[in-house]
């Protein structure tokens, strides 16, 4: 027997609202699959029917959580993008950007790079594409420029030190083997490109 409730208490029963909850295995199922399908196609190659039957699951199951196949490459990505790059902490400013160099190239040389080739190639044609990728980039730099303000207050490099372009010449050489010239990146080169830069920005 259900006891009364007391005086000026709802009574009521608690509505669940409409429709079914949410299916987060079915969600992640999707942007795995639109990734897989996007190394495997390419951007123009790929569709949400391709996408759904890879998924295991139905079209309208994707499009009420994507609307678009623009929107469902963005949103995979940047999902694949939030979970590749950590702020590293070597206990060294060279370890740190060391590590951050390793990670971008280890991206590049694998199926990401693949993907993101796809993307740029693509992003003339699309303004949300566009700003994925910049976004991307964006997100990049700002670790690159967390590393370096720790590393200006450990007293490991200058004050004074031009913070942009320092992380362009640490990112430039891998976007420019991924992007233009597509050529292989050997394990060394990390430690090669921090050396470089650091060699411009140190006293002798």
């Amino acid at each position: 027997m259900v006891a009364a409730g007391h005086a000026g208490e709802s009574t009521a029963p608690v509505r669940r609202p409409p429709g079914r909850p949410r299916d987060v295995s079915a969600d992640h199922a999707i942007l795995w699959a639109t990734l897989e399908l996007l190394y495997l196609r390419g951007y123009s190659g790929l569709t949400v029917d391709d996408v759904a039957a890879r998924a295991g699951v139905a079209r309208t199951t994707v499009y009420r959580r994507w609307p678009s196949k623009e929107v469902l490459v963005a949103a995979a990505v940047s999902d694949r993008a939030a979970s590749t790059f950590t702020m590293p902490d070597t206990g060294t400013t060279r370890g740190d950007l060391e590590e951050l160099v390793r990670l971008a190239a280890s991206a590049f040389t694998g199926a990401t790079g693949v993907v993101m080739r796809t993307l740029i190639r693509e992003a003339g044609q699309s303004e949300l594409l566009r700003a994925l990728v910049q976004g991307i980039v964006s997100s990049r730099r700002e670790l690159y420029l967390d590393v370096i303000e720790r590393g200006v207050t450990r007293g490991d490099l200058p004050a004074h030190l031009d913070r942009e372009l320092f992380i362009d010449l640490l990112m430039g050489p891998g976007w420019i083997r991924l992007v233009i010239t597509e050529s292989p990146i050997p394990d060394n080169l990390p430690a090669q490109i921090v050396e470089l830069a650091l060699h411009g920005v140190l006293p002798h």
